[in-house]
């Protein structure tokens, strides 16, 4: 049986959006969504084995997604890397209060 890993980027700016979708998709499958409420959705048709979003994004920002992943006990598992250009040590503990497993800060290699 083969194992396909799949990963949910979730960002509203296209360019990083399509920028990471493209770099991981030669070994994972990649589900796009453009603010929180609609990975949630997509999260929740698809368990994705990992979650990429971007904190700073309209309708439902990327602290909002991670709280609501991590409160549901159907996704409650699946670790969340939190991307942001907000680096300051209060933002960074928000973003681990809420439930993310990683917290990296824009731009990234």
């Amino acid at each position: 049986m083969l194992f396909i890993f799949v990963v949910a980027v979730v960002d509203d700016n296209d360019e990083l959006l399509n920028f990471i979708s493209l770099r991981l998709s030669a070994s994972y499958r990649i589900l796009q969504a453009k603010n929180g409420k609609d990975a949630l959705k997509v999260i929740q048709h698809t368990l994705p084995d990992l979650i990429i979003s971007d904190v700073s994004m309209p309708i439902m920002d990327g602290l909002q997604l991670t709280e609501s992943v991590k409160k549901n006990p159907e996704t409650q598992t699946i670790p969340v890397i939190l991307l942001t250009a907000k680096a300051t040590k209060r933002e960074t503990v928000e973003g681990f209060s809420v439930g993310a497993d990683d917290y990296l800060t824009k731009p990234f290699d």
